[in-house]
């Protein structure tokens, strides 16, 4: 799975988090949220189908496996500015619209300068 991480973490927060909750994490997952303190993970799927709830895997680390990333879609990290640019060229101009070109910059702003890299424990 591909993370963009929060920064990092640490076992006195992991330790912290569990006291509040007043839960026990499993040792895998808390040696994620020391790594990677959470995470934006775009372009992620799990390889699991419908809603109930249900037990999805025996550990973090098989969830993990189960879960599919892509990386962030080149055209996300166009300026609004080049995708533009980009239509117009194509002769696709007729498409471009305010509301477009406001989820050009949600999406630029979201995904220029976001790092992924693969989730290791």
């Amino acid at each position: 799975m591909l993370i963009s991480k929060y920064g990092n973490g640490s076992k006195e927060l992991v330790r912290e988090f569990e006291s509040r909750l007043g839960i026990e994490l499993d040792e895998e997952y808390r040696s994620f949220l020391v790594k990677y303190n959470g995470g934006d993970t775009p372009n992620t799927h799990v390889g699991i189908r419908g809603f109930s709830v249900r037990q999805i895997s025996d550990s973090f680390k098989l969830f993990l496996a189960k879960c599919k990333s892509g990386e962030i879609n080149p055209h996300a990290r166009a300026t609004p500015e080049e995708r533009e640019t980009a239509l117009i060229a194509k002769g696709r101009a007729h498409v471009i619209t305010d509301g477009l070109r406001e989820i050009w910059k949600k999406e630029y702003e979201k995904y220029k300068d976001m790092v992924q890299e693969k989730v290791i424990l």
